[in-house]
């Protein structure tokens, strides 16, 4: 463990002070990503407000709004560039560079985007679920410890979902038409654009049988109490056979795809 840290941490920390060095840039966005949070609570204050029901699909007002602004943290670190970075990396031909180097190169990317979540994590989430728990009562601190690790594997399979997605540059050289794409489909299958509850209930069954109920949805309603312990084993199970078997298609897909490697330019 101490050589595995050793050998790629530095890929975060670089990740981080690439970040820090720029600190103009990430607000900004973090700026147009709480206007875009504003523009869904008003939407979702008015349907509760002009409804006859204070609860919907087991949600109050106050629940559903902790949900919007944790799914626009947890999206913003489930969406942290592994697709875009690896296109680059194929179509550039620096990939080349990094597969004769003595790292590997899934562990590199990992490292890399874990330095944009640490930072999301740190100056959006981390202060939005205490200011939840201490002063709005919604959630509690153990719920929050309990999303931190249910967010840590959402992570996970967000980042092996994008890289096997980030994987089609070896087969098609421009992939960010259907990149922005595959981020709408996330957004809307994971959650993050409205709670999975409000599907009909057929649709929730396929939900169940995809992997992106576990980047979103899961966590956040860790957070809110929903699961009793029971449920929970089968959440936190849910999630890490996900981690395998995507790491397993990974695993199987890059084998394949690095033999037919061709890049643009060098």
């Amino acid at each position: 463990m101490k050589k595995l840290m050793r050998t790629y941490f530095p890929f975060t920390k670089a990740t981080i002070q690439e970040i820090l060095a720029y600190p103009g840039e990430s607000f900004l966005y973090i700026f147009g990503m709480t206007i875009g949070m504003f523009v869904v609570y008003y939407i979702w204050k008015v349907i509760y407000t002009t409804g006859s029901n204070t609860i919907l699909e087991g949600f109050t007002l106050q629940e559903m709004i902790a949900y919007i602004i944790l799914s626009f943290g947890v999206m913003q670190a489930i969406n942290n560039g592994t697709v875009w970075n690896i296109a680059m990396d194929i179509r550039e031909g620096t990939i080349v560079m990094n597969l004769i180097k003595p790292i590997n190169y899934h562990l590199k990317v990992f490292f890399q985007e874990m330095g944009y979540v640490l930072f999301i994590f740190s100056i959006v989430l981390l202060p939005v679920s205490l200011g939840l728990v201490f002063l709005f009562q919604t959630g509690t601190i153990v719920s929050m410890l309990l999303f931190v690790v249910s967010l840590f594997l959402g992570v996970v399979v967000g980042f092996l979902f994008d890289f096997l997605f980030g994987m089609l540059a070896f087969y098609i050289k421009n992939i960010w038409g259907i990149g922005f794409g595959k981020n709408a489909l996330v957004r809307l299958l994971s959650g993050a654009l409205i709670p999975l509850a409000f599907f009909p209930e057929m649709i929730q069954k396929i939900f169940d049988f995809l992997p992106f109920k576990a980047m979103v949805y899961t966590p956040i309603m860790i957070f809110l109490g929903k699961y009793n312990s029971t449920e929970l084993v089968g959440i936190y199970l849910n999630q890490i056979i996900w981690v395998l078997l995507l790491g397993l298609f990974n695993y199987l897909t890059w084998q394949k795809a690095v033999t037919r490697l061709t890049v643009q330019g060098g």
